[in-house]
């Protein structure tokens, strides 16, 4: 049986999308007023801003839900916080599983930032300023978001998604050689012959 949930504090749910809660750290919505309030002569501006800083936000932590979902964890929510968002999962079964996991995270970024920027380079920017920013927030600056998260530091995700690498050639070099010493058995072996008559 699943662990329960935890109780979150200071959080307000925005909304439950496929049995995950989405919540906003109190702090996160008023840097999100005060954002707006700042830019109202630019405020379509500021709303696409915004919006693509907690959907850069979200793509990550919801990478992670799908990710960890495969290895058979429950998601239970997701956390925005002003500078980073959380994924409140049930404990993965094993360090593989806490890699495939944690790579889940970058991978959902980069599926979404690399077209964009791929786009973006061939194409130029567009003449509307709020689609510029939902541009430049979901292509270029979540590739940044994403390679600082893959630091091997502490609290980010390239703690535990670089061991998955070496894991991840282990498993292909044991494959390899397996498939290698099947291949020399079936060599030694005498062929049947097949009379047809």
């Amino acid at each position: 049986m699943p662990a329960a949930p935890p109780r979150v504090k200071r959080l307000t749910r925005i909304a439950r999308v496929d049995g995950v809660d989405f919540y906003f750290h109190w702090s996160t919505l008023l840097i999100g007023g005060l954002l707006l309030l700042c830019g109202i002569r630019v405020l379509f501006d500021a709303l696409a801003l915004l919006a693509g800083y907690w959907g850069v936000l979200l793509v990550h932590e919801w990478g992670h839900v799908t990710a960890a979902r495969r290895r058979h964890c429950a998601a239970y929510a997701i956390e925005v916080y002003p500078i980073h968002g959380l994924t409140r999962i049930s404990a993965p079964a094993s360090r593989f599983d806490a890699g495939v996991i944690a790579w889940g995270g970058v991978l959902a970024q980069a599926a979404i930032a690399i077209p964009l920027v791929v786009w973006v380079t061939a194409t130029g920017f567009v003449k509307s300023g709020p689609t510029n920013a939902l541009l430049l927030m979901l292509g270029p600056f979540s590739l940044l978001i994403a390679a600082v998260n893959l630091v091997p530091a502490s609290n980010m995700d390239g703690v535990n998604a670089w061991p998955l690498i070496p894991m991840l050639l282990a498993r292909l070099l044991g494959r390899a050689v397996k498939l290698r010493e099947q291949d020399a058995s079936r060599r030694r072996r005498p062929r049947k012959k097949n009379w047809v008559q």
